[in-house]
């Protein structure tokens, strides 16, 4: 009988390891890549991609010098422009919802050329990294942003801070760029690149100038706030 207990209460313990270790298992799911639109040529891990073709975590996106791909993360972004001559790879497309709050996780290593995107606000212990040849990029907060293989960062909205592979750590805010070739931040004079969707309140213009914001017909939720109100209409 003692015999029997202890291997009921063995198997008690093996029962309650087992929840636990599914319930870690399902914290965190994962996300994916979709392309919602491309042009040109743009392949993953060497195979021609389509629209609706989803990137899993370890392949290679590769674009043509002519290409565009606009990828879908959900939860993990929702949007990223890959323009032409660049290649990347998701090391991370995570969202734990078992808190009060949701953590998102979104890393991606930029191999080569430029990408810009919008990133949604999220929780404070949430990361959204690009590891570039020169270091990786931080974003925190609602995002729009740029940022390319040398590590140069172009923010129009919220914050990101750019760490080198010195150390060295630069802080970058809405309106700002860093360049690392000179080592420091300076005003950002680029515009918002095309089909980069944002948050940003436009200002008021005079009479002779305009604001062209690029606003795409959506193929997914739309990622902005139901308020529009007031912002430009597309075309």
């Amino acid at each position: 009988m003692k015999q029997n207990g202890s291997i009921s209460r063995f198997a008690v313990l093996f029962s309650v390891l087992a929840l636990l270790t599914n319930s870690s298992t399902f914290a965190a799911e994962s996300g994916k890549a979709e392309i919602t639109s491309l042009k040109g040529g743009v392949t993953i891990d060497g195979q021609a991609a389509f629209v609706g073709d989803a990137v899993a975590l370890g392949q290679v996106v590769v674009t043509s010098p002519d290409a565009e791909l606009n990828l879908f993360l959900g939860d993990n972004g929702p949007t990223l422009v890959v323009f032409g001559r660049s290649t990347l790879a998701f090391s991370e497309l995570n969202t734990d919802k078992t808190g009060a709050e949701p953590i998102i996780s979104t890393q991606f290593e930029l191999k080569s050329g430029k990408v810009a995107g919008y990133v949604k606000k999220t929780s404070a212990q949430s990361k959204y990294l690009v590891k570039t040849s020169k270091g990786t990029a931080s974003f925190r907060g609602s995002q729009t942003y740029e940022i390319d293989l040398n590590g140069k960062v172009s923010i129009w909205e919220g914050k990101a801070v750019m760490t080198l592979i010195s150390g060295a750590s630069f802080e970058v805010a809405a309106g700002q760029t860093f360049d690392p070739s000179i080592g420091v931040v300076v005003a950002n004079t680029q515009r918002i690149p095309a089909n980069v969707r944002t948050t940003i309140d436009f200002t008021k213009k005079t009479p002779t100038e305009t604001v062209n914001a690029i606003i795409p017909t959506p193929t997914r939720p739309d990622p902005l706030p139901s308020d529009t109100k007031g912002l430009p209409k597309a075309g």
